[in-house]
């Protein structure tokens, strides 16, 4: 109902899947999350209308979901979700700070992404990745790997200060299509 939630330590799930809803408070995972999820739906579901703010690496045995157009959601450390057949969707806003993301079966994020902090890498193993809305780079550099076939990625929004002027900007290593739909305006 608005408060905050704070797990201050490491959150081992249990092969149990999480639903989180602090309203329009901040719910914050400082430590490693383990074992989340049951494979079957979503390992972690958030319904939040405020932040989630993931500091450490997140470990799941299936996607994860964030329901809320107004919520927020920052993902500070490595992600590694396992195949089930649920991938990753994201209805507010994302900031990727400095980090890898490796899931499968999808990842659409259809709030505002930002980039931040250091180089992301997404790698969504062989199925499609999109951002429909606008991605601001933060003047950080972008790896995006959605592999064959299938995996195709899809810029919707305009691409903005992408790159860190050191290296590729973008560099992608899928050989399905990469449909950039706005501008892209690299460092």
């Amino acid at each position: 109902n608005g408060g905050a939630i704070l797990f201050a330590s490491t959150l081992d799930g249990g092969s149990q899947n999480l639903s989180i809803d602090s309203g329009s408070g901040t719910a914050t995972f400082q430590g490693a999350l383990t074992n989340m999820g049951t494979g079957s739906g979503a390992a972690i579901t958030l319904a939040s209308t405020g932040l989630v703010d993931f500091q450490s690496s997140v470990a799941g045995n299936s996607g994860i979901l964030s329901t809320g157009p107004l919520g927020s959601t920052k993902f500070s450390g490595d992600v590694t979700l396992a195949s089930s057949g649920t991938g990753s969707t994201f209805e507010g806003s994302v900031n990727f700070d400095g980090m890898s993301w490796s899931g499968f079966d999808g990842l659409t994020v259809n709030g505002a992404a930002t980039l931040s902090s250091g180089a992301v890498s997404l790698n969504s193993n062989g199925e499609a990745i999109l951002f429909a809305s606008t991605l601001d780079g933060g003047s950080q550099n972008l790896s995006i790997d959605s592999g064959t076939g299938t995996g195709l990625t899809t810029f919707q929004g305009a691409v903005t200060s992408i790159g860190s002027g050191t290296g590729a900007a973008i560099a992608i290593a899928s050989t399905g299509l990469v449909d950039f739909q706005s501008t892209v305006d690299g460092n």
